[in-house]
């Protein structure tokens, strides 16, 4: 993974936002909230159902890890997503609030932090539980200047 990392000490909370099988990141150009969220014309973000809003679901007690060797975040949280609709989803993206009200505000430069592969599509119309590694949502080691 090459890139950068959206670490923001002012964030306020840490969304996870669902996308659809159809349509994989664009991990080149998509850093903030307002490139993946719900258009018509061209959506990552899978629309609003009953039980899913968006702008994803809070993140429950996230710590971001900054060493001179490595680069995190951690929660030790299950995320579940509990919908009274059918949600199909195969990938996620992980954004921090920084800016005041909605994570979905149409003005909004959200930071994403990463984009999640859930492995293959995940079929649900009642409740998707999203459970996190050990070692965090995602870690990554900082290479020695060569």
């Amino acid at each position: 993974m090459t890139g950068k990392v959206n670490i923001q000490a002012n964030s306020t909370s840490t969304f996870c936002v669902l996308g659809p099988t159809a349509t994989a990141p664009v991990k080149a150009t998509w850093a903030t909230y307002n490139d993946i969220k719900w258009a018509a014309s061209s959506p990552f973000e899978i629309a609003a159902v009953n039980g899913y809003a968006l702008g994803g679901s809070g993140v429950a007690t996230v710590v971001p890890t900054v060493t001179s060797a490595v680069v995190g975040l951690k929660t030790s949280a299950p995320l579940v997503f509990t919908t009274n609709a059918t949600i199909t989803a195969q990938y996620a993206a992980i954004q921090s609030l920084i800016n005041t009200g909605s994570p979905t505000s149409t003005t909004t430069t959200n930071p994403l932090h990463c984009y999640l592969d859930l492995g293959a599509q995940q079929v649900t119309s009642g409740t998707l539980t999203l459970t996190w590694a050990a070692a965090g949502i995602y870690t990554m080691t900082v290479a020695a200047a060569s």
